[in-house]
């Protein structure tokens, strides 16, 4: 067992939690079989933020540096991602006497260390990357640091869609729709109806394999005129914003009635179309019988013909002298 001399930057509630957490730090350092598995917990930390967008690199410093003298063999590194109390701390990454140790699934292939000066890199990193971590050095002496990862991603422009009933003219009830899509963490909605602020409540909903967000909202309201409608998605350092004008106007125009005149005069036009059609059509049956009448007579004489072409010289004397 070794004596560990534990430099903390950070003050704990209660001297007796604190006495605790370094008697099992010293107790591991006489150990190696496994990586490092205890949580130091504190009561009051005050801890570097470090913003980090979704798919791009992450760097977490560790605020301590290689010594000349001392290489890494001689350095047991930790990398920790803070679950809860009652849950195991992930690994992020680890270094046992100079040789990267095991990992956390949640971090394989995504996590390298600067060996000079114990950076963490994640890289993509994701949402469920962000959270506290520490950075636990084990050497002749102790250091440990900690600090939070803000993950962000930001919303696409957001897109406006009216719902503008056909030939709609006067106040007329429309529906305005603003949507967003793939950014973290929840952002605030904002729209301006012609430069007066409304308000309406935007619906969340996040995709099961990135956690990022789509953000949806509606508002129905009676409008005619001049519109201009501004929709805005937001949060502490990001904004987008995109607008949509339409006219609809104010009076409906009114259809005149045709004059009595040409309303009579184009029935009368009408009903005669109809007459001239009925008798061409009258007549053109009458062409139509009298043409197979004809035909039908035609077509006895020839049979006739025909029949007695048909009969033998001496049939043909025969019938003679019967006549």
């Amino acid at each position: 067992m070794h004596t560990v001399q534990t430099k903390l930057s950070f003050h704990f509630c209660f001297a007796a939690h604190l006495q605790s957490e370094l008697s099992e730090l010293a107790d591991f350092c006489g150990q190696h079989n496994s990586p490092l598995t205890m949580a130091v917990s504190c009561c009051a930390v005050q801890m570097t933020t470090v913003k980090a967008k979704v798919g791009e690199v992450a760097a977490l410093p560790c605020k301590h540096n290689i010594h000349l003298d001392n290489p890494l063999k001689y350095y047991n590194v930790y990398w920790q991602k803070v679950i809860g109390y009652d849950k195991r701390d992930h690994v992020a990454l680890s270094y046992w006497q100079g040789k990267e140790d095991t990992k956390h699934p949640d971090y394989q292939n995504r996590t390298k260390m600067d060996q000079q000066n114990f950076t963490l890199w994640i890289s993509p990193v994701k949402v469920s990357d962000e959270g506290k971590y520490k950075c636990i050095i084990l050497s002749n002496s102790t250091d440990f640091s900690a600090l939070n990862l803000s993950v962000v991603a930001d919303f696409s422009k957001p897109v406006i869609h009216a719902e503008i009933p056909p030939n709609a003219c006067g106040s007329t009830l429309l529906t305005l729709r603003c949507s967003s899509h793939g950014g973290y963490p929840k952002a605030n909605m904002s729209g301006l109806l012609n430069n007066e602020t409304v308000e309406w409540i935007p619906i969340f909903i996040p995709d099961n394999q990135t956690e990022l967000f789509n953000i949806t909202s509606n508002l129905q309201q009676n409008l005619t005129g001049d519109i201009l409608f501004q929709c805005s998605v937001s949060y502490p350092g990001f904004q987008t914003s995109t607008s949509y004008n339409f006219t609809i106007p104010k009076e409906c125009s009114v259809v005149n009635p045709l004059p009595h005149w040409i309303v009579i005069a184009s029935s009368v036009i009408l009903v005669c179309l109809v007459v001239v059609a009925a008798l061409a059509n009258i007549q053109c049956c009458k062409r139509q019988r009298s043409c197979c009448h004809t035909t039908s007579h035609q077509s006895m004489e020839i049979s006739e013909i025909n029949a007695g072409a048909a009969l033998t010289p001496l049939q043909l004397s025969s019938h003679t002298s019967e006549d």
